[in-house]
């Protein structure tokens, strides 16, 4: 089975994001192959 992924892409963001902007732009990320997505959150 064929799987897409890429590691070529990238999206910086920062804390003034809001939320919703956020999900909208990791949906978007995710569709387009994006395996790997951090968030400050951790911190």
């Amino acid at each position: 089975r064929t799987v897409n992924r890429t590691n070529g892409i990238a999206w910086v963001g920062s804390a003034t994001v809001a939320n919703e902007d956020a999900y909208l732009i990791t949906k978007t990320m995710r569709a387009l192959g994006l395996t790997y997505i951090d968030h400050q959150a951790r911190i």
